[in-house]
């Protein structure tokens, strides 16, 4: 068949029917036809221009043909349409800017007046992007089938009513570098693939929760106007701390404790054991000075005198006219009593017979030494 001839009473027609049609079709009467089908009939050549004269037209489906050419600005006749299926041709060059179709915008809000609610481009030869500010969606979400476009590198539906959140097919288009889908009703969490995008815009939405961290960086701008949303940006509060993050401090609140109680306590033990080994070690280097085959007085003495810091006057426990008496704690741990002379007593005979007369008395009870050049001390 090489073409058909339609007049303008014509309501119901099922191209699918004729599988051989390959030419052009007249329709150039055809004026009343609200939902005409033209899919899978493998038509070719340029788009049908006669077919801009359906002004009625809400819905127009050419998808599976073999169309190529451009896109007509023509189509800007269609004032009604609301879907669009050009999908599976041959067609080329670039999407028609909105200024020309200027029956179809309103200049105060670039918008459609009829709502385009689906534009289906995939699987063509498009080397443009979707024209900016494109307000063709004006409800509903943006469908998944977005990611068939797999040529697509410009995306803006902004100023629309579109709901539902941003769909995870984005992140396959690898060759988009500007999404803009501001002034919009979507909602839920703001994904991480849009790291890819060069250019962003999701101001002025219902997006909720956090802003993730690598966007930290951003101009706030990309994320203004989404009252729930929160995060390290400026313009943004801080995000309050979730419940699972509390219940994960809630948990690991006690391990902490525990373990830094079982480290203090290890810490503890460890200098007790090392002080213990110390005083040891002296004890074993200086002998018991009370015993009198393992005694050095030499080396006694330099303990007294650190433990004392040098006789310091807080070890002092008395004063009497001859001498001075200190308690002191031994590396052994013992406690003893220090008798220090005055040293002009030292000198005088007559005191020196009469310490040697106490030691005689309390010798089975005391230990004494004698440091010959400075002091006499009586241990008790």
């Amino acid at each position: 068949m090489d073409g058909i001839y339609v007049g303008d009473k014509f309501r119901k027609f099922n191209f699918s029917s004729l599988p051989n049609l390959v030419k052009s079709m007249f329709l150039e009467y055809w004026t009343s036809r609200e939902h005409p089908s033209t899919n899978s009939n493998y038509l070719t050549d340029h788009f049908p221009l006669f077919l801009t004269n359906l002004t009625q037209l809400e819905s127009f489906y050419i998808y599976q043909n073999l169309i190529c050419g451009p896109i007509p600005k023509e189509l800007g006749n269609f004032k009604n349409l609301q879907i669009l299926d050009l999908r599976h041709n041959k067609l080329t060059g670039s999407i028609p800017s909105l200024w020309a179709f200027n029956q179809l915008i309103s200049i105060s809000e670039i918008r459609f007046e009829k709502n385009l609610s689906h534009l289906f481009l995939d699987s063509n030869h498009i080397n443009s992007s979707i024209p900016l500010e494109i307000g063709n969606m004006k409800n509903g979400q943006i469908p998944s089938t977005l990611a068939n476009c797999s040529l697509l590198n410009s995306l803006s539906l902004s100023h629309n009513y579109l709901t539902g959140t941003i769909p995870s097919g984005i992140r396959d288009l690898s060759l988009l570098i500007y999404v803009n889908l501001s002034y919009n009703n979507l909602t839920g969490n703001i994904p991480l693939f849009l790291i890819n995008i060069a250019q962003f815009n999701l101001s002025y939405n219902s997006l909720e929760g956090q802003i993730p961290y690598i966007f930290q960086n951003y101009a706030f701008e990309r994320f203004f106007g989404n009252k729930d949303l929160c995060g390290d940006i400026k313009g943004f509060a801080h995000c309050p701390p979730t419940s699972q993050t509390m219940l994960q401090v809630a948990i690991l609140v006690p391990f902490i404790i525990f373990f830094a109680l079982l480290l203090i306590g290890y810490i503890f033990h460890s200098r007790c054991q090392v002080k213990k080994t110390k005083s040891e070690t002296r004890s074993a280097k200086n002998g018991d000075m009370f015993s009198i085959w393992n005694y050095d007085g030499k080396i006694a003495y330099e303990e007294i005198i650190k433990v004392t810091k040098d006789f310091n006057i807080r070890y002092c426990i008395g004063t009497g006219s001859y001498s001075s008496i200190y308690k002191a704690q031994l590396p052994s741990g013992k406690v003893v009593a220090l008798k220090k002379l005055h040293r002009l007593e030292v000198k005088d005979p007559t005191f020196d017979m009469s310490f040697k007369n106490e030691v005689k008395i309390d010798v089975n009870r005391t230990s004494t030494s004698k440091y010959c050049e400075t002091s006499w001390l009586l241990l008790a």
